[in-house]
């Protein structure tokens, strides 16, 4: 017959979703611009204006726009953390346009509308995120939500 001598399982390291500790604070002004063919990777907790984004974008903290976020087409956003847009009362809104992808892992709270334009991706990493959207969601056509998450304002169905 046959005999297992030994049995052997393949080691697979645990993978991060993102580096954090080889990102810096950021010490720009209130107003955080990515351009298309910039890279830009921050780390801490951080309260601005506006974001605006449209080349690669990471981040690793909490997160605060107190206007809006525009995640411009054929970007590219990861987030770890918390990620607020807005203020509660104030309707600001995060904008997701055609080609871009924004991922989280940690928590979003958009206190305005969500706007997911066609082909836009927003992905949620991890088994433990979370979102509430205070506005209302919209989703162009092909715009997609993936991975797992809990929509504590039951809007992104």
């Amino acid at each position: 017959g046959m005999r297992i001598l030994k049995m052997s399982r393949s080691e697979v390291a645990a993978t991060t979703f993102l580096n954090c500790s080889e990102f810096e604070e950021y010490k720009g002004n209130s107003n955080l611009n990515v351009n298309s063919n910039e890279e830009a990777a921050y780390s801490g907790v951080l309260t601005l204006k506006h974001i605006n984004v449209g080349g690669i974008f990471s981040f690793c903290g909490t997160l605060n726009s107190e206007k809006s976020a525009n995640f411009n087409s054929f970007s590219e956003s990861n987030i770890s953390g918390a990620f607020a847009v807005g203020e509660y009362g104030k309707n600001e809104n995060l904008v997701v346009s055609s080609k871009a992808t924004l991922r989280i892992e940690g928590s979003l709270v958009v206190y305005g509308d969500l706007n997911l334009n066609s082909d836009s991706v927003l992905e949620f990493v991890g088994d433990n995120s979370s979102v509430h959207v205070y506005g209302k969601v919209s989703k162009g056509s092909g715009a997609t939500i993936k991975g797992n998450y809990t929509d504590t304002s039951n809007k992104l169905k």
